[in-house]
């Protein structure tokens, strides 16, 4: 679900804070929440009379706070938003857990719910065309530590073949990716031209 209008960034946060103690403690309560988002008790308050008025939570003082069904759905979509972030800058990407997880923290109030489908959708089928074969990370890992040493030519369009999988893909090994052959010849001062 995108976000509605009237719906910040920040509520979205406290949304999807509101979710993860739900699902890990039971209940959501300002001061929890308050902790878990490393701000005042006032400021907590402040805005869940906020998610209130806009029918996205019910908060009374000093009870547990619920969300609305379009407060659940909000929240179940900012989360998904967050992980499929956080799963393609870590698992695609090769970027450390936190740094991914910080990214996608940030990242996830900008994208839509069909961009983050797409994502995921990738996520899953770079999985399973590649599966555990970790080849492909070895090669973008170079390609990138390359790339900002050198300036690497836009590589030609090159053939795919089928995998056992019944994917269509175009394996990169480390020992002869295309890109990087062509790269370590240009800075050697080899040309592979005739």
């Amino acid at each position: 679900m995108d976000r509605p209008s009237g719906v910040s960034a920040v509520m979205e946060d406290y949304l999807e804070t509101i979710y993860h103690l739900v699902v890990e403690e039971g209940h959501a309560r300002p001061q929890k929440i308050a902790d878990r988002m490393n701000v005042h008790k006032s400021t907590v308050t402040a805005t869940l009379r906020s998610l209130t008025q806009l029918k996205l939570i019910n908060y009374e003082p000093y009870q547990a706070v619920t969300k609305t069904d379009a407060g659940r759905q909000l929240a179940e979509g900012v989360v998904g938003r967050h992980d499929a972030l956080r799963v393609f800058l870590h698992d695609i990407l090769g970027l450390p857990s936190e740094v991914a997880e910080k990214s996608a923290c940030g990242m996830e109030h900008a994208v839509t719910a069909d961009t983050s489908r797409r994502l995921a959708d990738f996520v899953d089928f770079f999985h399973f065309c590649h599966g555990d074969d970790t080849r492909w990370r070895d090669c973008f890992e170079r390609f990138c530590t390359q790339k900002s040493e050198t300036e690497i030519p836009k590589p030609p369009r090159r053939q795919v073949a089928a995998s056992t999988s019944g994917c269509i893909v175009d394996r990169c090994d480390t020992e002869d990716c295309p890109i990087l052959l062509a790269t370590s010849k240009k800075t050697d001062g080899n040309s592979n031209e005739s």
